[in-house]
């Protein structure tokens, strides 16, 4: 049963209660009226009167509201009548069922019809009443006393009513109103509107705060799903960046083995040359497929080792390595003092890596002969961090290509970036190993300034170092 339905329910309860009350509260006060009457009469009956003569000697409220009759062979006369408001004589009409009801019944009144309007209360009086049989009084002031009654009751009840049928209003306004509203946002949200908000209500109301909590659920509802939409839509892109970045080598290493089997390679040179390359795209795809499943452990939030490493150290033997594998490309390495102790926390493996993978990418996207700077220092944002950047003074990045960088397969000369060897994820793999390390990356370049990728990593012990003491001046 809807809430509507219950408060219009209990409104109509409600009203045939004061109905009831109206009634009750009517029947006896009008009883309670005529009892009044009934002891005037019985008041008015003691006085044992003489003879008609003595009708006129009453008191004066006797005979403006009291009638007195006797019945003579079964015909009622009038001896005394009460005037009505006009000035006309007042009697009532009694029958003889009447009569035969007050016979024998002295000091019991019932009620008759008058000969106009009004009604009375009759009562037959007891023993020798000098030709006074009956006594009467008239019942205006008894029905005008109901009727106002009535009016009251009945304008008491329209108000209240009307008071209740507002209270109910008002509460299906702040509380129905909403709850249909938010079975409304909840059907359309069922369709697929995420956008779909509750409208806001007072917030100091049950619905009001029922109404804020579904918006920042279904807030955050929207937002998942975006994510979601996000993610899987880099999941698909990736899949596809993949399945092509595969095909090449598999094509080539199939061409190979269909030209072999075909006795295409019957020169000696010539098939060497096919094996060499065969290796060579199978190698290509080995380090696409280790660098798909690093950046697949990674996105799982796997932990990496916890072990102290010497950044400082693990720069030298890098930059050395780059100076063998690399003398087309000068590297040279600068460590600030104020690095000391270069030491964080991680994996030393995965941070070799990082560092290789940059030096390695300045190195595959410049001419030859552009110098490549790696420099360790004190983050100058954050003293309890360390700063590593790795730049070059080369042609730099177009915009588009800097914003997309750490993106997996984003690449800028596709043909140049695969005769290096490149799979595109270098940069991804940086960006994954660093946050999994609790750092930030951000690259920075502009065409023709060259590029600058900057790391910030979090000192082991997350403390700056105390600056040394001042030399001793009297030394």
């Amino acid at each position: 049963m809807s809430l509507r339905l219950r408060l219009l329910l209990g409104l109509g309860l409600v009203a045939v209660v004061l109905v009831a009350v109206a009634a009750v509260v009517t029947t006896s006060t009008r009883a309670d009226l005529v009892g009044k009457v009934d002891e005037q009469l019985r008041t008015v009956s003691r006085p044992r009167l003489g003879g008609p003569e003595r009708a006129p000697a009453l008191p004066a409220l006797q005979r403006s509201t009291v009638w007195f009759g006797e019945v003579d062979d079964g015909e009622v006369v009038t001896r005394v009548a009460p005037r009505t408001p006009a000035g006309e004589p007042a009697t009532p009409v009694l029958s003889t069922e009447d009569l035969a009801r007050l016979d024998g019944r002295p000091g019991e009144a019932i009620t008759v019809d008058g000969d106009g309007a009004t009604r009375f209360r009759v009562m037959a009086l007891d023993g020798p009443t000098a030709g006074v049989d009956l006594v009467g009084a008239p019942l205006d002031d008894v029905d005008s006393a109901t009727r106002r009654l009535l009016v009251v009751e009945g304008v008491a009840t329209l108000a209240v009513l009307a008071l209740l049928a507002l209270v109910a209003f008002w509460v299906l306004r702040l509380g129905v109103r909403p709850v249909q509203q938010m079975a409304a946002a909840a059907g359309a949200i069922a369709q697929g509107d995420l956008s779909r908000r509750v409208p806001e209500a007072d917030p100091r109301t049950e619905a009001g705060e029922l109404g804020a909590a579904l918006n920042s659920m279904l807030a955050h509802i929207e937002e998942a799903f975006r994510q979601r939409a996000a993610s899987e839509e880099r999941l698909r892109r990736f899949v596809a960046d993949a399945s092509h970045e595969l095909r090449t080598p598999i094509t080539t290493i199939r061409g190979y083995a269909e030209l072999h089997r075909r006795g295409g390679l019957e020169d000696p040179d010539d098939r060497r040359a096919a094996m060499e390359r065969t290796e060579q795209e199978a190698v290509r795809m080995g380090v696409l497929v280790d660098d798909l499943l690093l950046l697949a452990r990674l996105d799982q939030g796997r932990p990496l080792g916890q072990a102290p490493v010497a950044l400082d150290a693990l720069l030298h033997d890098l930059v050395a390595d780059a100076g063998v594998s690399h003398a087309e490309h000068p590297v040279a390495l600068r460590i600030d003092p104020g690095a000391a102790p270069a030491e964080v926390v991680g994996d030393d493996h995965r941070l070799r890596q990082v560092v290789a993978n940059l030096v390695g990418n300045a190195v595959a996207h410049t001419p030859p002969g552009t110098t490549v700077a790696v420099a360790l220092e004190p983050d100058p944002d954050d003293g309890s961090r360390l700063l590593l950047s790795v730049t070059d003074d080369g042609p730099g990045m177009d915009p588009d290509l800097a914003g997309r960088a750490f993106e997996r397969f984003a690449r800028g000369d596709v043909a140049r970036s695969r005769a290096a060897g490149s799979t595109g994820l270098g940069l991804s793999i940086v960006a994954a190993i660093v946050a999994a390390h609790d750092g930030t990356v951000d690259l920075r370049t502009a065409p023709g300034a060259g590029t600058s990728v900057r790391v910030s990593l979090p000192r082991a012990g997350g403390a700056a170092p105390s600056p040394p003491p001042p030399p001793d001046a009297g030394g």
